[in-house]
Protein backbone atom coordinates (compact mmCIF):
# COMPACT_ATOMS: atom_id res chain seq x y z
CA UNK A 1 0.00 0.00 0.00
CA UNK A 2 1.23 3.46 -0.88
CA UNK A 3 1.21 6.12 1.85
CA UNK A 4 -0.55 9.26 0.57
CA UNK A 5 -0.27 11.34 3.73
CA UNK A 6 -2.08 12.01 6.98
CA UNK A 7 -5.34 13.26 8.50
CA UNK A 8 -5.75 14.91 11.88
CA UNK A 9 -7.08 13.03 14.91
CA UNK A 10 -8.03 14.06 18.43
CA UNK A 11 -5.95 12.98 21.43
CA UNK A 12 -7.93 9.70 21.61
CA UNK A 13 -6.98 8.81 18.03
CA UNK A 14 -10.39 9.52 16.48
CA UNK A 15 -10.20 10.97 12.97
CA UNK A 16 -11.69 14.48 13.09
CA UNK A 17 -10.62 15.63 9.63
CA UNK A 18 -13.43 17.81 8.23
CA UNK A 19 -15.41 17.82 11.52
CA UNK A 20 -16.31 20.89 13.56
CA UNK A 21 -13.45 20.04 15.96
CA UNK A 22 -10.84 20.00 13.15
CA UNK A 23 -8.50 22.98 13.74
CA UNK A 24 -7.06 22.73 10.19
CA UNK A 25 -10.49 23.41 8.61
CA UNK A 26 -9.64 20.96 5.82
CA UNK A 27 -12.26 18.89 4.02
CA UNK A 28 -12.78 15.26 5.01
CA UNK A 29 -11.26 14.13 1.70
CA UNK A 30 -8.13 16.26 2.15
CA UNK A 31 -4.86 14.54 2.99
CA UNK A 32 -1.83 16.31 4.44
CA UNK A 33 1.24 15.28 2.42
CA UNK A 34 4.16 13.69 4.36
CA UNK A 35 6.49 16.66 3.70
CA UNK A 36 3.83 19.12 4.96
CA UNK A 37 3.03 17.13 8.13
CA UNK A 38 5.79 18.69 10.33
CA UNK A 39 4.46 22.20 9.58
CA UNK A 40 0.84 21.27 10.32
CA UNK A 41 1.78 19.25 13.43
CA UNK A 42 3.80 22.19 14.80
CA UNK A 43 0.77 24.47 14.33
CA UNK A 44 -1.54 22.05 16.15
CA UNK A 45 0.22 20.53 19.17
CA UNK A 46 -1.76 17.95 21.10
CA UNK A 47 -3.37 16.45 18.01
CA UNK A 48 -2.43 13.12 16.45
CA UNK A 49 -2.12 12.32 12.76
CA UNK A 50 -3.40 9.12 11.17
CA UNK A 51 -1.61 7.67 8.12
CA UNK A 52 -3.80 7.49 5.01
CA UNK A 53 -3.01 5.00 2.28
CA UNK A 54 -4.08 4.75 -1.33
CA UNK A 55 -7.72 3.60 -1.39
CA UNK A 56 -8.55 4.82 2.14
CA UNK A 57 -10.20 8.05 0.92
CA UNK A 58 -12.36 8.33 -2.19
CA UNK A 59 -11.06 11.07 -4.54
CA UNK A 60 -8.45 12.46 -2.14
CA UNK A 61 -7.07 15.99 -2.33
CA UNK A 62 -3.40 16.03 -1.34
CA UNK A 63 -2.43 19.21 0.54
CA UNK A 64 1.23 19.88 -0.22
CA UNK A 65 3.84 22.17 1.22
CA UNK A 66 3.70 25.41 -0.75
CA UNK A 67 6.58 25.77 -3.18
CA UNK A 68 8.72 28.75 -2.30
CA UNK A 69 11.84 29.90 -4.09
CA UNK A 70 14.66 31.80 -2.40
CA UNK A 71 17.80 33.17 -4.02
CA UNK A 72 21.10 34.62 -2.93
CA UNK A 73 22.38 37.10 -5.51
CA UNK A 74 25.87 38.57 -5.41
CA UNK A 75 26.15 41.98 -7.07
CA UNK A 76 29.44 43.81 -7.53
CA UNK A 77 29.38 47.61 -7.59
CA UNK A 78 32.34 49.36 -9.22
CA UNK A 79 32.76 53.09 -8.62
CA UNK A 80 34.99 55.69 -10.24
CA UNK A 81 35.48 58.76 -8.06
CA UNK A 82 37.80 61.74 -8.01
CA UNK A 83 39.84 62.70 -4.91
CA UNK A 84 37.76 60.62 -2.45
CA UNK A 85 37.28 56.84 -2.36
CA UNK A 86 33.80 55.51 -1.63
CA UNK A 87 34.83 52.66 0.68
CA UNK A 88 33.40 54.37 3.79
CA UNK A 89 30.02 55.09 2.18
CA UNK A 90 26.84 53.08 2.73
CA UNK A 91 25.42 51.39 -0.38
CA UNK A 92 22.54 53.88 -0.64
CA UNK A 93 25.07 56.75 -0.51
CA UNK A 94 27.14 55.14 -3.27
CA UNK A 95 24.01 54.72 -5.39
CA UNK A 96 23.11 58.38 -4.85
CA UNK A 97 26.66 59.52 -5.72
CA UNK A 98 26.52 57.50 -8.94
CA UNK A 99 23.04 58.69 -9.88
CA UNK A 100 23.15 62.33 -8.73
CA UNK A 101 26.67 63.10 -7.57
CA UNK A 102 30.22 63.14 -8.87
CA UNK A 103 30.80 59.40 -9.27
CA UNK A 104 30.41 56.99 -12.12
CA UNK A 105 29.56 53.40 -11.48
CA UNK A 106 28.38 50.11 -12.83
CA UNK A 107 27.02 46.90 -11.38
CA UNK A 108 27.39 43.27 -12.36
CA UNK A 109 25.61 40.19 -11.07
CA UNK A 110 28.38 37.68 -10.39
CA UNK A 111 26.42 34.84 -8.84
CA UNK A 112 22.84 33.69 -8.31
CA UNK A 113 22.25 30.67 -6.08
CA UNK A 114 18.86 29.00 -5.51
CA UNK A 115 18.30 28.23 -1.84
CA UNK A 116 16.01 25.99 0.16
CA UNK A 117 14.20 27.08 3.29
CA UNK A 118 16.78 25.79 5.81
CA UNK A 119 19.70 27.50 4.03
CA UNK A 120 17.68 30.72 3.70
CA UNK A 121 16.86 30.65 7.41
CA UNK A 122 20.55 30.22 8.28
CA UNK A 123 21.64 33.01 5.92
CA UNK A 124 19.00 35.42 7.21
CA UNK A 125 20.49 35.04 10.68
CA UNK A 126 24.03 35.35 9.26
CA UNK A 127 23.00 38.59 7.49
CA UNK A 128 21.74 40.03 10.78
CA UNK A 129 18.05 39.48 10.06
CA UNK A 130 15.53 36.91 11.23
CA UNK A 131 13.91 33.91 9.48
CA UNK A 132 10.57 35.61 10.11
CA UNK A 133 11.52 38.20 7.46
CA UNK A 134 10.45 35.60 4.87
CA UNK A 135 7.88 34.04 7.21
CA UNK A 136 10.15 31.06 7.98
CA UNK A 137 10.77 29.37 11.29
CA UNK A 138 14.24 28.51 12.64
CA UNK A 139 14.29 25.33 10.51
CA UNK A 140 13.31 27.07 7.28
CA UNK A 141 9.67 25.89 7.24
CA UNK A 142 6.67 28.17 6.73
CA UNK A 143 4.95 28.12 10.12
CA UNK A 144 1.61 29.68 9.25
CA UNK A 145 0.48 28.44 5.88
CA UNK A 146 -2.74 30.02 4.71
CA UNK A 147 -5.80 27.84 5.32
CA UNK A 148 -4.24 25.91 8.16
CA UNK A 149 -4.38 28.49 10.95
Amino acid sequence: MKLLGFQICDSAGNNIQGDDNDPTHLASFSIISPEFLPVVAAQHPGFLFMPIYEGDVEEPEIIKLPKRDFFKTTIVVEVLSENTPTNDMELNEVAYAIEHGDCVGRTAVTEVIALGGPETSRLLKEFGSDPGFFNLDENGATPDTEGLA
